[in-house]
């Protein structure tokens, strides 16, 4: 082989090896390179964005927490279900806030249906489909009061802690008793959501379905009865004692005559055990009665008394009702007089068994305890 054939294979071979490197090496580099490149290029895009979303990062916390505040007002107002307890619990709150209102009846209805959420989802953890609607219920009412008072109604709804509304609004204006009738529609609304569980409230406490009725119990309202339990025949009841906790409606004490419950009722409200005196005497042929608590006296001339026919006996009837928790502490400390030839008849009812309401510290004259 000539020298000049060794030449032109050494070259041959030198250009062999450079394509090699070329192909295998450099050219691979180059790629990745420019590709690294592109990535640091975003890469300062991002951090560029980034560090503007950082410098305004105050602005988004304080949205954030406007957003969780208008979300919780959401909340506060719309309950997360509606029960009939509730409606029946704003009902008598209705009736006691406003002072000549009577309530003559209402009706609750069904559920309806609002709003609802279409974009469901399956929530990762427990694989159940998402929900979530807005509901209400109409309660149609008659009620009767003053026109000044049926202001109060209205803004009683319209101030009522959740969100209600009312329509269908008819009014008729009683000149003779200065009074307006009307009857009209509220609106209870809430929204049920998978996220957020119904707790019902419990406003009334223990309920005992075979002593408790679902309103007040039945001698509440003034009714007088001849036919006792168990076939036991007995008088109309004459001073009736109402007792019940802080948490309800209704004051925790309140005494009258069952013959004229507006005018000879008296109320105290008190979270201990309140001091009253039930005292009965007997003049000439003539029975009188007379109550008080520390705040108030029925008759005015309390030395004199109210006359009353009682009958064969002065029948008292207390009608308590059972502790609704540990903090419940209200009841009465009772002093009870009887000055008369007749027996007074204490019957206790609806009485907490294990913390009595109904304590008396005084006793004199024949009374005894059914």
């Amino acid at each position: 082989m000539t020298n000049k054939e060794k030449y032109l294979l050494m070259f041959l071979a030198g250009l062999i090896v450079i394509a090699i490197y070329w192909f295998a090496l450099y050219s691979p580099l180059q790629d990745k390179t420019a590709l690294l490149k592109n990535e640091v290029q975003d890469l300062d895009s991002e951090l560029s964005l980034i560090s503007i979303e950082y410098a305004n990062k105050e602005t988004y916390i304080e949205e954030t927490e406007q957003a969780k505040e208008y979300i919780e007002s959401i909340n506060t107002r719309y309950p997360a279900g509606l029960n009939q307890e509730g409606v029946i619990y704003t009902m008598l709150s209705l009736e006691d806030a406003v002072d000549s209102l009577t309530i003559q009846s209402y009706t609750i209805g069904n559920v309806e249906e609002v709003l609802q959420n279409d974009q469901f989802i399956l929530a990762e953890e427990t694989e159940d489909e998402a929900y979530e609607r807005v509901i209400k219920v109409p309660v149609n009412l008659s009620v009767q009061t003053s026109y000044n008072d049926y202001k109060k109604i209205l803004g009683y709804i319209g101030d009522y802690p959740t969100h209600l509304s009312f329509d269908n609004m008819n009014i008729n204006n009683d000149l003779t008793n200065s009074l307006v009738q009307s009857s009209f529609a509220i609106h209870f609304y809430a929204i049920e959501s998978s996220e957020r569980p119904f707790e019902p409230t419990d406003y009334f406490g223990p309920f005992e379905p075979k002593e408790d009725s679902i309103f007040k119990p039945l001698d509440m309202l003034s009714i007088n009865y001849n036919a006792g339990r168990d076939g036991e025949i007995r008088e109309p009841d004459d001073l009736i004692i109402g007792l019940t906790s802080l948490n309800s409606a209704l004051e925790t004490v309140g005494i009258y005559h069952t013959a004229d419950e507006e005018n000879t009722r008296i109320n105290a409200d008190n979270p201990n055990n309140e001091p009253i005196e039930i005292h009965v005497s007997q003049s000439e042929g003539i029975y009188y009665y007379r109550y008080k608590t520390s705040t108030s006296v029925y008759p005015a001339d309390y030395d004199s008394g109210q006359p009353f026919d009682p009958g064969t006996m002065i029948d008292l009837k207390v009608i308590s009702s059972r502790r609704y928790d540990d903090n419940d502490l209200s009841g009465v400390n009772a002093v009870l007089i009887n000055e008369t030839d007749l027996p007074m008849n204490v019957r206790i009812e609806y009485e907490d068994a294990n913390r009595p309401r109904f304590n008396v510290v005084e006793q004199r004259g024949n009374i005894v305890f059914k």
